[in-house]
């Protein structure tokens, strides 16, 4: 297993798959692409990517690749601008290099904070798929500067 680890399946098969590797994801960085689309259990975080820190303390977890649909990550120029990656964790080598990753693939990389922002961005991959009823699948964040 390589030094960085993402987490790209379906959120049922996220508990098991965290059994079976959590022992040897101490010291790696773990990113969390999942998307949990039910309401949290009371007894959790409140995001996903909070949850999979507490099954993996070892692990330096980051939120990331998450906001956009499967469909639209080979293709991320939207006219004259590309899609932006919403990235958080709490330990921030950790986060400059998922940063780096999400620039080398053609995201405008957003570092969004620690890990307690997860819900926030978690809750944008929920819009993303109700705009996208409306809209098709051909759509994506973009956080515009000046």
């Amino acid at each position: 297993m390589g030094d960085v680890v993402l987490l790209a399946i379906h959120w049922r098969n996220v508990p098991e798959v965290l059994t079976q590797v959590s022992g040897v994801l101490g010291g790696k960085v773990l990113i969390d692409a999942t998307n949990r689309m039910i309401p949290p259990p009371p007894d959790t975080t409140g995001s996903a990517a909070g949850d999979i820190a507490k099954e993996v303390p070892g692990a330096k977890v980051v939120k990331s690749f998450s906001t956009l649909g499967a469909n639209n990550l080979t293709r991320l120029e939207f006219g004259n601008e590309n899609a932006s990656n919403f990235i958080c964790g709490d330990d921030a080598e950790a986060k400059a290099l998922v940063v780096e990753l999400s620039e080398a693939v053609g995201f405008d990389a957003v570092d969004c904070g620690p890990l307690s922002v997860a819900p926030l961005i978690e809750s944008l991959t929920k819009l993303w798929v109700q705009i996208s009823r409306n809209y098709s699948r051909e759509i994506a964040f973009k956080l515009l500067r000046r």
